[in-house]
């Protein structure tokens, strides 16, 4: 018998506040690590700056867009 096992993706929406700039995020890399994320207090990392967070679950419909680089514009 062989083993099954199932994976599952959750996208989740961060919106930062306070001082981190789109300069600041641009040198980083766009990296980031995530603390504690089952907890009801996860925690993101980026560069030297720890957010604390919440969950919250988003009122209608939430549309992400991707920019793909070489695509033409329409």
């Amino acid at each position: 018998m062989e083993d099954e096992w199932e994976e599952e993706e959750q996208i989740v929406v961060v919106e930062l506040s306070g001082i981190i700039n789109n300069d600041f995020l641009t040198k980083s890399g766009g990296t980031c690590k995530i603390l504690d994320i089952d907890s009801d207090r996860p925690m993101m990392q980026v560069g030297p700056y720890v957010f604390a967070g919440e969950y919250e679950d988003a009122l209608g419909t939430c549309v992400l867009f991707e920019e793909t680089p070489g695509k033409g514009t329409i």
